[in-house]
């Protein structure tokens, strides 16, 4: 191919439509936009049954086989003779569960998904703190203690350091985000803390919780607070992009290839929770599926597209683009 564009859809506001099991709406043969085809194929992909999209998942397979049902029906020209599958390995490593908690009776309890979640990078196990600091404390020794900073100022070799200093836990302060990550781990925790569960932890206002955490002193805990995050090791799982394309009518520029791609997979529901994530709602995949079946049907009523169109659904969007980089 002489020429490579690469259109990568980034499609917002679609957010609204209701998720759940779809009605089946027949696709139309015409290549025009069928705004009924795109919300059927954003009901599927945002579907609780799913479970998220995550790569290597069950709820993964079952959206990428409603798409290379959909592209079949639509007469999609596969990538190879019979498929429109690309497998390929990825490391990586999944939370499972996580709990977090003062060891006192009837006292604080942080809900998973809500008020914490683990970090990507996050180390497993059970580890005991008995106080708060910051990594502005000039300690030799971290011992015991569970170490916050914000999320603005958090970086990945913050752990080891915590870590060599004998911390016990990171609590970095900000919004919840999940994902995945492949190996190596950290070699503590890292859990994400939300400002309203930090603040009942260290017990001040949301005012007094930044300025402690711009200072050095530490702030000893009424109680234990016990930190436990379980995760699930794999050599690898099997990635899966999907890849079909439209071929170009005119015999000059149908030797140039435009790309015309989305992420498929989401967040998944790591430590067990799902939270939502705006950015892989999947209605930029729904457009992609929709776009395909446009451009298939118009390339058997008329002499378009000129130029060779590939579209592509990748996996991997939280192990680093593994699916794109599998591609390249």
């Amino acid at each position: 191919m002489r020429y490579l564009h690469l259109l990568v859809l980034l499609l917002y506001g679609c957010s609204g439509v209701p998720v759940g099991e779809p009605d089946v709406v027949p696709l139309t043969s015409e290549p025009v936009w069928s705004e009924e085809a795109f919300r059927q194929h954003l009901r599927v992909l945002g579907s609780e049954a799913l479970g998220g999209r995550m790569t290597g998942t069950r709820g993964y397979l079952q959206a990428a086989g409603y798409v290379e049902a959909q592209w079949r029906l639509a007469l999609l020209q596969p990538v190879t003779e019979t498929s429109f599958k690309r497998l390929y390995p990825v490391q990586v490593r999944v939370p499972r569960r996580i709990r977090v908690q003062m060891s006192a009776r009837d006292s604080l309890f942080f809900v998973p998904g809500l008020e914490v979640m683990p970090d990507p990078g996050t180390g497993g196990g059970t580890r005991v703190a008995r106080q708060l600091t910051t990594l502005r404390d000039s300690s030799l020794t971290l011992s015991g203690a569970a170490v916050m900073v914000p999320d603005s100022a958090f970086h990945e070799g913050m752990a080891a350091e915590v870590a060599a200093r004998g911390g016990e836990v990171m609590l970095v302060v900000g919004e919840l985000w999940p994902g995945v990550r492949g190996m190596p781990e950290a070699p503590l925790p890292i859990v994400r803390i939300r400002p309203e569960a930090a603040m009942r932890l260290a017990g001040l206002s949301r005012d007094g919780l930044l300025r402690w955490m711009q200072g050095t002193k530490r702030r000893r805990l009424f109680a234990d607070l016990v930190v436990t995050v379980e995760h699930e090791a794999s050599p690898y799982v099997w990635g899966l992009n999907l890849l079909g394309f439209v071929a170009g009518q005119h015999p000059v520029p149908a030797r140039e290839l435009v790309i015309v791609c989305a992420h498929l997979d989401g967040p998944g529901q790591p430590a067990g929770v799902r939270v939502y994530d705006p950015t892989r709602s999947g209605d930029a995949a729904a457009a992609v599926i929709e776009l395909a079946r446009r451009f298939s049907s118009m390339a058997h009523w008329t002499d378009l597209p000129e130029r060779t169109i590939l579209f592509a659904l990748w996996s991997g969007s939280t192990f680093d683009h593994a699916g794109l980089r599998a591609y390249l």
